[in-house]
């Protein structure tokens, strides 16, 4: 989503590559504000932000970005720099009753206190998309089942998801249950566990 050139009919489904910050403004069915930052400590009010509108009309979806796509743009600005949406807007994906988020995150500080030993937590009920952010200057072994972030070497499948240092991985249009299971070869890591739920 990164690299789109302006005006293309683009995916809006996020990259999950990307190193730094994202945030949404889905306040208008069928037209988003998406803002991207590549660092993780961007506030709103800072000059470091890229800022596209993704509009749907008869199931045409279009990407148009603010100021030629340059990282220098504030989140809190956002709504200045496009026109009101035009009419006539297509729900886009992430718009249905089933993937519409209606409460503030939950979010959730975990620390690796014991070296390789799991830490685990279970994302609440009705979680529809989640950030997970390494605060600290240690690679972070992330996994989705117990006993695959055990080792620094995955071994056969690519078991653990390597969270590097201040950087942020997330996922989202999520159903069921889901359990993270974190280890570090250091301890006194911490990990931020950002979720939304319908």
């Amino acid at each position: 989503m990164a690299n789109e050139a302006p005006g293309q009919h683009v995916d809006i489904q996020r990259r999950g590559d990307f190193v730094g910050i994202i945030k949404e403004d889905r306040s208008v069915t069928g037209c988003v504000l998406i803002g991207q930052a590549g660092i993780v400590t961007a506030l709103d009010t800072d000059e470091r932000w890229q800022i596209r509108r993704v509009t749907n009309i008869g199931g045409v979806i279009t990407t148009e970005f603010a100021n030629y796509a340059k990282y220098n743009l504030k989140w809190s600005d956002r709504a200045t720099y496009f026109g009101v949406c035009p009419p006539g807007l297509d729900p886009l994906p992430g718009d249905t009753n089933t993937n519409v988020v209606r409460a503030p995150p939950t979010i959730k500080w975990l620390e690796i206190t014991v070296a390789n030993t799991e830490v685990s937590y279970t994302l609440p009920t009705n979680t529809k998309r989640f950030q997970v952010l390494n605060t600290s200057n240690k690679q972070i072994r992330f996994a989705y089942e117990t006993g695959k972030a055990d080792t620094e070497v995955p071994t056969t499948n690519n078991e653990y998801w390597p969270l590097d240092p201040a950087t942020t991985y997330g996922e989202e249009e999520l159903s069921g249950p889901i359990t993270f299971y974190f280890e570090s070869s250091f301890t006194g890591l911490f990990i931020v566990v950002k979720s939304w739920q319908q």
